[in-house]
């Protein structure tokens, strides 16, 4: 009782395909056989249909055997399994219709072009800037040091890599984790951006080895950006500030200040521990 997604087709040269099934994602075409062993030929005339057709996303060819088998770009399977074949396709396109009726909205360009300024006058000068001045300290001091980039929406983190922030890292995962639908710069799902840096095995003067971990978080709201920085967990808060998104260029950004505050708590820092 239910209605067909079925249509057959024949071009005026007599190229067919024996069953055409159209879902949201294409037109699924299918070729059937009554052969039991599976032939080349079995494929030749669907694969110029396809040629020819640019909306057939899948192939299937329905012979005369029993076992299921997989090939290059098709999909072989025997009668017993047509149905359950057909089935799917049917929830495939009840799929398709949900995901268009609860697809996010296309992220606004504004925010998106805010996201770029917050990047370029604040995360990566600072990043680029901490990675050069605690080096010394890295190579001398610690037997490892690592870095991270990690992305949450609200409560709920995303991902976190090494390469967010190389040369050609950052267009590549803002596009893959942050820039999807539904994207939207919210004061009520703030979207967090944190920097972090993991210095571990200490070989300097004291008896303790101990290890240390910095991080350098930005939270961009509806309005502005905030940032934060902690070693070892602990806030410090003289390093906290905030701007608005309207004055991103025109606001100095104390990236150097930042820089070298922070490296003189890390000093600090490590003082204190080798003294423990």
């Amino acid at each position: 009782g239910r209605e067909s997604n079925l249509s057959f087709f024949r071009d005026s040269k007599g190229l067919e395909c024996d069953l055409f099934y159209e879902t949201g994602r294409g037109i699924h075409a299918i070729e059937i056989k009554s052969g039991s062993t599976v032939s080349s030929d079995y494929f030749s005339s669907l694969n110029r249909v396809a040629e020819l057709i640019p909306g057939i996303t899948a192939k299937t060819v329905v012979y005369g055997g029993t076992a299921r088998q997989s090939r290059t770009d098709s999909e072989v399977v025997p009668p017993t399994e047509l149905t359950g074949l057909l089935e799917r396709f049917e929830v495939n396109q009840d799929i398709a219709t949900f995901v268009n009726e609860r697809r996010g909205p296309e992220p606004d360009d504004s925010d998106v072009e805010t996201l770029d300024a917050v990047y370029r006058t604040n995360i990566r000068p600072m990043q680029d800037g901490l990675a050069s001045t605690y080096r010394p300290i890295a190579d001398e001091l610690f037997r490892t040091v690592s870095s991270n980039f990690s992305i949450a929406v609200g409560q709920r983190a995303l991902v976190t890599s090494s390469g967010f922030l190389d040369a050609n890292g950052w267009d590549r995962m803002k596009e893959h984790y942050i820039v999807t639908q539904g994207f939207k710069l919210s004061d009520d799902r703030p979207l967090r951006l944190k920097y972090d840096c993991s210095f571990k095995g200490y070989t300097g003067a004291g008896s303790n080895e101990f290890s240390l971990d910095l991080s350098v978080g930005w939270d961009l709201g509806g309005q502005g950006v905030s940032r934060y920085v902690t070693i070892d967990g602990k806030p410090i808060p003289q390093l906290d500030g905030s701007v608005i998104y309207s004055e991103l260029d025109a606001q100095p950004s104390n990236v150097d200040y930042m820089i070298a505050e922070i490296t003189q708590q890390i000093m600090m820092r490590i003082e204190a521990l080798a003294r423990e």
